[in-house]
């Protein structure tokens, strides 16, 4: 009896553990949410990771891409009317090829400085980091890339029921 409930312990660690690998190395989730609900069941946290698995889990690269071109946006913005000149216009399309971005985390206020710190902070896979600095950025610019930030809360809300299961897994272990 005792091995039993050993074997059991052991199985649903492992489950949620390749649950979590998978999550973190961008792996389809659709055999570790099996695993974990052949041993516990289906849950509301297994059915709603499964939806999202389903429309898709942004991966850090994906994030990163994204933002990448929400920054070229920013940075470069196609301001040109359309009653400008085809020098202006041959211009303005020059200037939106060529982008000088620094490598790293900026210091400083500005979209582009927090921006940078965003994409720091995704590519270290620190998403709560990138998301408290997303929100240090103007109401506009938020509102501009509110599509970037649904992925990324896409993503968090993965990274929280993952937790969620491992936690109540590691209670009904004992």
């Amino acid at each position: 009896m005792a091995s039993v409930q050993a074997s059991e312990k052991v199985a649903k660690s492992v489950a949620v553990n390749a649950l979590g690998t998978a999550l973190d190395n961008d792996d389809p989730l659709n055999l570790p949410i099996s695993s974990v609900e052949a041993l516990v069941g289906e849950t509301p946290e297994t059915q709603r990771l499964s939806e999202l698995a389903q429309s898709g889990i942004p991966t850090l690269k994906e994030l990163a891409v994204s933002l990448d071109a929400f920054t070229a946006t920013i940075q470069n913005p196609s301001d040109v009317s359309d009653d400008a000149s085809l020098s202006d216009k041959f211009w303005a399309n020059a200037q939106s090829l060529v982008t000088f971005r620094s490598t790293g985390p900026r210091e400083g206020d500005d979209p582009l400085a927090i921006l940078s710190r965003v994409k720091a902070n995704t590519v270290n896979g620190d998403l709560e980091g990138a998301k408290s600095e997303w929100q240090k950025l103007p109401v506009p610019v938020q509102e501009n890339g509110g599509n970037w930030l649904t992925k990324l809360e896409k993503r968090l809300e993965a990274y929280a029921l993952q937790k969620e299961i491992s936690s109540k897994l590691a209670l009904q272990a004992g």
